[in-house]
């Protein structure tokens, strides 16, 4: 097995912003020494101009021996509900969430399945 003798990094980005780089330690060359390193990146960010046509993720070492995968990868990007195309939505979370509609649409609660519920907007209170 060998051992990464410099430092490597992963960095997130644009096309034309770097949003954040994470530098991972070299690991050692010994018998009882950590075989790998995890890194989690875990933030909100605001891109140029609230558009984004591609995400960068790399990663990068000057060792020949460093090498990199990603295990998971999770992206969330915040939708508003006036751009919603008709369909079925499940929120599961018990958490106040904001929502309008656009004109002749509707929005129903289906806890009980065979008692759905229409939701009255224009008194301000979704009930």
């Amino acid at each position: 097995m060998a051992s990464s003798l410099a430092p490597a990094s992963i960095t997130l980005g644009t096309e034309s912003q770097v949003i954040t780089s994470q530098q991972i330690d070299p690991i050692l060359n010994s018998t009882y020494a950590i075989k790998g390193r995890e890194v989690s990146i875990n933030l909100d960010f605001q891109p140029n101009g609230n558009r984004i046509d591609r995400l960068r993720f790399s990663f990068s070492s000057t060792d020949p021996n460093a090498s990199g995968y990603f295990n998971y990868l999770g992206i969330g990007v915040p939708y508003s509900s006036l751009d919603l195309f008709s369909g079925t939505y499940l929120i599961p979370q018990k958490n106040l969430i904001s929502i309008s509609t656009k004109t002749g649409q509707k929005i129903w609660e289906l806890s009980d399945f065979f008692n759905p519920k229409e939701f009255d907007l224009t008194n301000g209170n979704g009930s």
